[in-house]
């Protein structure tokens, strides 16, 4: 019995990836870049939708510059840790 409740232990600290905040943060301004980009699209951008379109592709390139050649199975389980609404 002691043996199933440490391997179920072990498995759940296993699983347990910590969370890495800067990809969050990554993961983050491309849904507002993302955002900022379809109302654009749908609404029409002013002067001020544009400046802020870029303003949000210079931080996202800043933020995420560490995760482009990232694979995508590891990709998604930092994502999953971070527990965004989508």
């Amino acid at each position: 019995m002691q043996k199933i409740i440490l391997i179920a232990g072990l498995a759940a600290l296993a699983a347990c990836k910590p969370k890495d905040e800067k990809f969050c943060q990554c993961m983050q301004v491309s849904k507002q870049l993302n955002e900022a980009t379809q109302d654009g699209i749908s609404n029409g951008a002013d002067k001020a939708m544009v400046d802020k379109i870029k303003a949000l592709r210079e931080e996202k390139s800043r933020t995420c510059a560490d995760y482009e050649m990232m694979g995508g199975p590891e990709l998604l389980e930092k994502k999953a840790a971070c527990n965004l609404e989508e």
